[in-house]
């Protein structure tokens, strides 16, 4: 499962980074690495960008670098609010 297939409020653990070197570095800088958990706080109307919780912060990220982090789920239902 890649990072932009997950739905508002589920929570992940990041596996892996498939990118090219460039973009790999700065999703790592940002805070992307093995590990780590994220949680999807919401999609853009238009699908992109993509709005993520990670270390404690929000991060926005497009859909298409989404799609190269692969990450498992810590739960398959969306947290309640």
């Amino acid at each position: 499962m890649n990072l932009e297939q997950l739905i508002s409020g589920q929570r992940a653990i990041i596996k892996e980074i498939r990118a090219k070197d460039n973009v790999k570095r700065r999703l790592m800088l940002l805070g992307f690495a093995a590990g780590q958990s994220v949680t999807m706080i919401k999609s853009a109307p238009l699908k992109d960008p993509l709005e993520v919780s990670l270390q404690g912060g929000h991060l926005s990220i497009r859909r298409s670098e989404a799609a190269l982090i692969k990450v498992e789920l810590i739960n398959g239902d969306p947290l309640e609010r």
